[in-house]
Parts: C-alpha cells; structure tokens; sequence
C-alpha cells in the first residue's frame, strides 16, 4: 500500500514543479499583484530594504518508496508462513520548526535564508505469538533469538535538517529564486526479537535457564545532501476574500550525496552469552541525488505587518541511504551501501508571517 500512497504524491509534487515551471514562463508582465503591496515596495525604496520573516511549525509524514518490505513471519502447523510484519509498520508524524529570513532591496532583488527540522519520538509495531514468529530470510535459522520466537518488534526513527540561502528576484506576483541547499537525513531501524525459552536452549544453557533472551538487529544510516536549486513563488490575492491571500510554489535541484550507515545482530541478547550473528558492519557511499519540493498556502492577516499562514508541504527526495534499505536478511555477508532508496516528507504546517 505504501507504494501506491508513494506514487500518488510523487505524481502530485511533479504536476506541482511543472505547472510552476512552466507558468513561469508567461509570468512576467502578466500585470499581477505584486508579491508585496505598491506600499512596500515604495518602503523598501525609501528606507533601503523591505525584511520578512517566517515562522512556523511543521507536522510530516514519511513514506518510504519501497518501505513495504517484509520481516517478520508466522510459522504455520502445515509448514507454511504468513508474512506479520513490515518495514513501514511503524509510522508516526515528523514535528519540528521552519525559520525563514529574507530581505527585498529596492531593485526588487534579495536574499532568503530558510532551515527547518523535523524529528519524531520512536515509531514502533510489534506481533505477538507462541513461540510460532521468525524474522524472514535464512539468517533467522542461524540463531537462537529471530527464529521461533514469542514476540517480534520494529523501531524506527527518522530526522531531517534542512538549511538553504537563496538569491531572490520579484517579478510581478512571482518570485523567483536560485541559490544553494543542504540536507541531512538520518534513519535508524530496529528489528528486534524476544523469545522466552532462549535460556533453555542457548549456549550454557544451564547458567542461564528461564532467560527472557533477545535479537537485536540494529541499522543506522546518515545521508549529507548538497547542491544547487532553483524555484518560484507565486501569491495574490483572493477575489472573492480579497482580505485573504494564497500563494504556492516549488523548488527542485541535484544533489551530490555522502552516504554512510552501519549495521549490527546481536542474538542471546540480555545474557552474559551474547554474540554477533555476524560481523558489525559500516561502509560510506557516494551517490548523486535529487530534491524536489512543492507547497501551498493560505494567509489572512492579523495586523498591517503580521499575517497567519498554514499550508500543505511536500518534499521528494531520491538517491537516499535508508535503514530498512540495508537490511540483509540472507545469511550472507553485507556488501556495500545501498542508495538507491527515496521517499515522500509531506503534511501541514502553520505559523506567523512578519514584515517590515
């Protein structure tokens, strides 16, 4: 399912940049709004600068692009098994603040400044059995822990930091920008089974008889994106709430990305007797990216100089090192970095609008 959900806002952030796009191209002259009242911009020309600033809070969501990969089974009495449990289970909202900066001189030119973060309490799902569970794949059957267990769990934690200064340029009702962007997303997976008759079976099993053991398959992955992009904004007025404004707009750029992650499973977990099913692994990777982002918004004011604004935000990004990408299942050694992952940040924000 999340595969659909995926393509569906992919498609719907791609119409979002190619209308702005191509719109762009007829918008000069269009005798639109400007993006700041005749007002402002007769300020900006006699005391230097209009300066703006925005903030507000973000609520995302995260989907995955390939996130519906199984892990988890149940085995069944007539030597079959059902898939209980997937990597994109474990959901939950991404909350955190966007800070925007900017300046317009009175050659309608300036600079913009904006970051925002977003960051989550640990995303969990878990199933329940009688000693009937199995973490997919051969390397369960190596192990005490991932292979007839009483109960599997996945955790998992995504965060984002954003930071971009951009060049400005107002035209009408647009405003076109161009300038440099950086990007950090980190991801961690947990796979995690218990099994209560570990002790009974493990290594020294009789120092540690009744043991509630457990398996630990632990992922962490860093990705620090950087590049150039370019994009529009575009905002007018309501005709029929003339008081009430909206604007929209879209930004989208190729992205040089440093990849890296780590990996660990640890099995007989919670026993003097644990040990690594194999090796700890960690590897760098490099790898071209891409970030494409959409947004729209409605504001109404509140004084001469203060507005509310809250709006819809999507941010694609592809080329991206993701936790549950890295999972090797297989009893093989791990090889490399896996950075062919992408997905979809989307959801509301709202906030204050400021200038003078």
């Amino acid at each position: 399912m999340s595969n659909v959900y995926y393509r569906v806002y992919r498609c719907a952030l791609t119409l979002a940049l190619s209308i702005s796009l191509s719109t762009a191209a007829v918008a000069t002259g269009s005798g639109g709004e400007p993006n700041y009242t005749k007002s402002d911009i007769r300020a900006a020309s006699s005391h230097g600068s209009l300066r703006y600033a925005y903030a507000e809070s973000l609520f995302l969501d995260f989907r995955h692009s390939d996130g519906d990969q199984p892990v988890a089974e149940r085995l069944l009495v007539d030597d079959g098994s059902e898939v209980v449990l997937r990597a994109d289970d474990a959901s939950g909202s991404l909350v955190g603040p966007r800070i925007t900066l900017g300046t317009i001189g009175s050659d309608h030119r300036g600079w913009e400044a904006t970051y925002f973060g977003v960051f989550a309490g640990t995303r969990s799902a878990s199933v329940s059995g009688d000693n009937d569970l199995a973490m997919i794949g051969d390397l369960a059957l190596s192990s005490y822990d991932f292979f007839k267990s009483d109960r599997i769990a996945i955790e998992s934690q995504t965060r984002l930091h954003s930071f971009e200064l951009s060049r400005t340029w107002f035209e009408n009702s647009w405003c076109f920008l161009m300038g440099f962007r950086y990007l950090r997303v980190q991801d961690d997976f947990r796979l995690l089974s218990f099994d209560s008759d570990t002790g009974d079976q493990g290594p020294d099993a009789d120092d540690n008889e009744g043991i509630f053991g457990f398996g630990d398959y632990d992922v962490r992955t860093e990705n620090d994106l950087f590049g150039l992009q370019s994009g529009l904004r575009h905002k007018r007025n309501f005709r029929i709430a003339p008081r009430l404004s909206y604007d929209f707009g879209g930004k989208a750029g190729v992205y040089g990305n440093s990849a890296s992650h780590e990996q660990s499973v640890l099995d007989f977990g919670g026993t003097e007797a644990e040990y690594f099913l194999r090796d700890p692994f960690s590897d760098r990777s490099g790898q071209v990216a891409f970030v494409g982002e959409a947004s729209a918004n409605v504001r109404m004011p509140l004084t001469s100089r203060l507005e509310v604004r809250t709006g819809y935000n999507l941010l694609w990004v592809e080329g991206l090192a993701l936790a549950s990408d890295q999972l090797v299942l297989a009893d093989v050694p791990v090889r490399g970095t896996t950075t062919s992952g992408g997905g979809l940040f989307h959801g509301a924000s709202v906030g204050l609008v400021l200038h003078w």
